[in-house]
């Protein structure tokens, strides 16, 4: 029996990639999965495009926030609140993939693993690609992210994650539901969280990486990343320093589930 997979598109304000979103999700080759759409209250005409595929049998909810809640990862939480699969996959609202993106990356879920991740192609606004997700990791891994892999856990951790996000676009990756009650949600995180979420992730099991560029993560003005305020530079600083404390608390053998301290 296949497992079945919870697809969590939380979504504000991309409207214009919204419809490519969804529509590279219904496409997938894969059929054991339900779509849960998450609007926080954009002001564009995402409601228009998300409510066109009401009624759709893999839909399984659509919620629409009354007031934006200015955080990423309560929405991660009420989609997954919301989840009845064993694996979730958080489809950011600006990324597309292939049509054989959950086919793949759930061929690689036996054995322990409890997160699978993939290369990402990177694009523009237009669907044109420019780089990869190798050449953001090549400073470090080399050539490890070339080819597939099956590794502990904490090898990965220790090897590769605790110094760079090696997952770097959520997109990108499939992980166990029931591994979350054993981690501490990041909340307090604008910028860095999903390194902390998946570092934590990868020490409950195995990790297994899909080298095909499955994956298309958009790059625009928009993105986090791109904008550079100083305020934002000096934020993404402060929280890379903290992540940072915490992995050498991890290295000391003092646990992963670790109280997340504000700054």
């Amino acid at each position: 029996v296949q497992p079945l997979v919870s697809v969590i598109v939380p979504n504000y304000n991309h409207a214009k990639f919204l419809k490519q979103r969804i529509d590279s999700i219904l496409g997938q080759t894969y059929g054991d999965y339900e779509l849960i759409i998450l609007d926080d209250c954009s002001t564009d005409n995402s409601k228009d495009i998300i409510e066109s595929y009401r009624g759709n049998p893999h839909v399984a909810h659509i919620v629409y926030n009354e007031n934006n809640s200015g955080s990423l990862f309560s929405q991660w939480q009420k989609g997954l609140s919301l989840a009845k699969g064993e694996w979730i996959w958080i489809a950011e609202s600006d990324d597309y993939c292939e049509t054989g993106f959950l086919k793949r990356l759930i061929s690689k879920t036996n054995n322990g693993v409890s997160l699978v991740f993939c290369k990402s192609d990177i694009v523009d606004e237009n669907e044109q690609s420019f780089s990869d997700s190798t050449v953001w990791l090549s400073d470090l891994t080399g050539q490890t992210l070339d080819h597939d892999f099956i590794m502990d856990g904490k090898s990965f951790f220790y090897e590769m994650h605790a110094y760079k996000n090696i997952v770097s676009n959520t997109s990108s990756v499939i992980f166990k539901k029931e591994n979350i009650s054993k981690i501490v949600f990041p909340d307090n995180y604008k910028i860095c969280g999903d390194w902390l979420f998946f570092a934590q992730l990868s020490l409950l099991g195995k990790v297994a990486y899909v080298s095909e560029p499955l994956n298309h993560w958009r790059q625009h003005a928009r993105t986090t990343r791109n904008i550079g305020s100083l305020d934002l530079e000096r934020l993404r600083l402060q929280e890379n320093t903290n992540i940072v404390r915490h992995f050498i608390t991890i290295a000391k053998g003092d646990g992963h589930n670790l109280e997340i301290s504000q700054y």
